[in-house]
């Protein structure tokens, strides 16, 4: 056994070799059958080679993840005499990879809430204004796919809208400078639908910037036919 694999496990100096009983005892339970499978399919060449992820007890009692490579020596009846082989600590990888995984998992988490979200979600870049992202929504709020949504720049919603004296662009690109006043802008548009009537919406805008390069929009637009229609027939009730 090698200083090494000895640090790796905190090994005793002695025993010098490992049997494969005192190597198995070491394996993690839910991994046992896993090294004695990719083992034997080895030894028994119906596998090219062995090599095998898994964790296994430290003498200390915590746990390690292993990287475990080995070729066999064969005797001249083409039969297993002994294993020479090598393992690496992957346990920071691991960890690396396991807290990835659990963000991709909130990321999915959030993403399946703003689908869920009945109003339309868009994130675009905020140079070309490319939407990157559309929630299911904005597809059902206007009646395109997302991959119809996605080939669109926010201004493809309705590139003649214009608020307070302000063009959308104009409105949208006062959120880029660095002094402004404007965190975030409530307004309100039109957008087209897919099949060509008119939605009023109320947008609410900000635009992220997560460094000097990486800046973009999310915007938020929620369906208010009812509330305007509700508006026209006050107004006619006034009059």
């Amino acid at each position: 056994i090698s200083p090494r694999y000895r640090q790796i496990l905190g090994i005793a100096a002695s025993p010098e070799w490992l049997t494969v009983e005192d190597f198995t005892q070491m394996i993690h339970a839910e991994e046992v059958e896993q090294v004695k499978t990719a083992l034997q399919d080895y030894l028994a060449k119906r596998a090219p080679s062995y090599e095998v992820i898994f964790r296994a007890q430290h003498s200390k009692g915590h746990l390690v993840w292993l990287l475990s490579r080995g070729v066999a020596v064969w005797d001249e009846q083409g039969q297993p005499v002994r294993m020479v082989g090598t393992i690496m600590d992957i346990t920071v990888q691991k960890q690396a990879e396991e807290k990835l995984q659990a963000a991709l998992n909130h990321l999915n988490q959030f993403k399946t809430t703003l689908d869920v979200t009945l109003d339309s979600v868009f994130m675009f870049d905020a140079d070309m204004l490319q939407f990157f992202y559309v929630n299911q929504g904005a597809v059902n709020q206007l009646g395109y796919t997302q991959e119809e949504l996605l080939q669109k720049m926010a201004l493809d919603l309705n590139p003649t809208s214009s608020f307070a004296g302000e063009t959308y662009t104009d409105a949208l690109m006062m959120l880029l400078v660095e002094d402004s006043q404007k965190p975030a802008l409530t307004f309100e548009t039109i957008h087209q639908h897919k099949q060509g009537h008119w939605i009023p919406v109320e947008v609410f805008a900000q635009c992220i910037q997560l460094s000097a390069e990486t800046k973009y929009f999310i915007a938020i637009a929620r369906d208010i036919t009812e509330h305007k229609q509700a508006e026209t027939k006050l107004q006619l009730a006034k009059t």
